[in-house]
């Protein structure tokens, strides 16, 4: 998958964490602004831990990952 811009990227990123930790029976949380140095708030069983994604891509000979 190609992105325009760092934005596309990012956002992407989000998404697939969002993702994995609902599918892995977490309660996922997003703060209403992007002034805090975390992008999720995850809850399982009563514990809360703060995620913050990162997301990358890379070109190889053959194909782009994302």
């Amino acid at each position: 998958m190609r992105f325009n811009t760092n934005r596309e990227k990012g956002n992407s990123g989000l998404g697939i964490a969002i993702a994995y930790f609902a599918t892995n029976g977490y309660t996922v949380s997003i703060p209403l602004n992007d002034t805090q140095d975390y992008d999720l708030v995850v809850e399982k069983d009563g514990i809360l831990k703060t995620i913050q994604v990162k997301a990358t891509g890379c070109k190889t000979k053959y194909v782009f990952v994302a």
